[in-house]
């Protein structure tokens, strides 16, 4: 059998990577763990990183059986797109769809389109290898536990997939069948903290499950083996294991895999532990990115983070004179329903002044993000209750900009406090993203005469353009942003 997975990109993405596919921060890990399953099992498979206008190309080149597409939930409308044009060129083709926004939105989707033949509810390996061999016997797969559909206009559903117990016993993401190079490893799934701002605790069903010591150096390994030079670790919890980061660490060191340059992701508590301390003396780590999300003290334990501002200011003390650069992640808006833009900037100037007193730190602006109601948070029953409304344009669901209006603030106000948030700490982002911001106006202009626009579109976009003043903006990649969401 033909398998084609797809991770879409977005119209945005496209647009604002000058259509570039290949890079690793598009691709969802998950839909490789799927295509070492597939290739287990001797089927030809394909995988693509493609936007909806490449893939009536790929689909007749490659002619699939199944279609699995990855869905992040600001992918979803480009999904759509891709499993309709699939849908025209071949009804027969079965298309899946899988991942955060299908498990947590199922019905809605069913109800609202007919392009999917199933969908993936929650984790996918044991589902997904199920399904291969039903298909393979010709058997249904609708007693198949983890699955969605519609049939004859009623919604059913097996209910949520399995989760893999034993994680050493997945094998490892097929990386072969894409043509770059994508130095993220996973070393545990779920996380059994309680951010309101998160949904990984509701998917993975508050479960922590790690991999083995030696099952992440045998990967790490054969990445090397492969002339990877950066590993980068996404872990919301790494070093939470205390005795699993000792041996972690100490195995890096006696296979000599300690001097690859490592990027980790991972929470203040846990970067302020002993171990951590001891893994960065040993092994060369450049880059750390962790959430800040707020020094509003209240805030922070409304929304069940697990740190103070003495915390962070431990955090900063101990990476002084370190070749380290910290990566801050801010939430703007963290203070809940009662919370005005003024109580914001007052936030931001305090967050501002603690930065400023350690200037022997390398701190970095990783991203600035916005509250958003993501399908499947803890917080979305509070709004619910008090009748605010998300957006249902998913595109927008990218903790970049307001999908709801506040009773203090409208979504506008809240985007316009972002451009003067960037502006005031422009000096701690990093020199490729400062760049952006004075070449990006003639880069996108160019763009957009170059698109297959009607001239009237074309004229909308240029008006919008010049009333943003895209040319005198130290903020254009936002402007750009909220023309493109508008216009495309």
């Amino acid at each position: 059998m033909k398998i084609l997975f797809i991770n879409p990109i977005i119209d945005l993405d496209f647009f604002y990577k000058k259509n570039n596919c290949n890079d690793p921060s598009y691709l969802n890990l998950g839909i490789l763990y799927l295509a070492s399953i597939a290739l287990k099992k001797n089927h030809q498979v394909m995988v693509k990183v493609i936007h909806s206008s490449m893939v009536k190309k790929v689909i007749k080149k490659f002619n699939p059986d199944l279609v699995c597409i990855s869905c992040m939930t600001p992918q979803y409308s480009e999904s759509k797109k891709i499993a309709t044009i699939i849908k025209k060129i071949d009804p027969n083709i079965k298309t899946f769809l899988g991942g955060y926004l299908p498990t947590n939105k199922y019905d809605y989707i069913l109800k609202e389109s007919s392009v999917f033949d199933y969908l993936f509810l929650g984790e996918g390996e044991i589902t997904f290898e199920k399904v291969l061999d039903k298909i393979k016997n010709k058997k249904s797969i609708k007693d198949i536990k983890g699955l969605a559909w519609k049939e004859n206009s009623i919604i059913k559903t097996t209910g949520e997939g399995e989760l893999v117990k034993n994680l050493d016993s997945l094998i490892f993401p097929a990386r072969q069948l894409v043509d770059f190079k994508i130095p993220e490893i996973v070393i545990s799934r779920g996380c059994k903290y309680n951010c309101k701002f998160c949904s990984i605790k509701e998917f993975y069903k508050r479960t922590y499950r790690l991999r083995s010591v030696d099952n992440v150096i045998k990967e790490i390994k054969k990445l090397s083996a492969l002339d990877y030079k950066m590993i980068k670790i996404s872990d919301d919890n790494f070093g939470l294991n205390k005795e699993w980061l000792n041996e972690f660490t100490n195995k890096l060191v006696k296979n000599k895999l300690n001097k690859l340059e490592y990027q980790l992701l991972t929470d203040i508590k846990n970067l302020n532990s002993e171990g951590i301390s001891d893994f960065i003396s040993k092994v060369n780590v450049k880059r750390i990115m962790t959430g800040i999300q707020t020094v509003n003290e209240k805030n922070a334990r409304a929304f069940g983070l697990r740190h103070d501002n003495a915390s962070i200011r431990k955090l900063f003390k101990k990476f002084e004179f370190k070749n380290v650069k910290l990566e801050l992640y801010y939430i703007l808006n963290l203070g809940g329903m009662n919370e005005t833009i003024e109580d914001m900037r007052n936030d931001a100037n305090k967050f501002y002044k603690l930065i400023s007193e350690y200037k022997n730190t390398k701190i970095g602006i990783g991203s600035i993000l916005i509250l958003e109601l993501f399908p499947g948070i803890e917080i979305n029953k509070e709004f619910e209750k008090a009748k605010i409304k998300a957006s249902k344009d998913w595109i927008l669901y990218q903790a970049t900009s307001c999908n709801y209006e506040m009773k203090n603030y409208s979504s506008k106000e809240l985007n316009d406090f972002k451009l003067e948030f960037r502006k005031k700490f422009a000096k701690y982002y990093p020199p490729t993203e400062k760049k952006l911001f004075k070449q990006s106006g003639i880069a996108y202009l160019i763009t957009i005469i170059r698109a297959k626009l009607s001239f009237k579109t074309r004229i909308k976009i240029l008006s919008f353009v010049i009333l943003n003043k895209l040319f005198t903006s130290k903020d254009n990649p936002t402007i750009i942003k909220q023309m493109l969401i508008r216009f495309f």
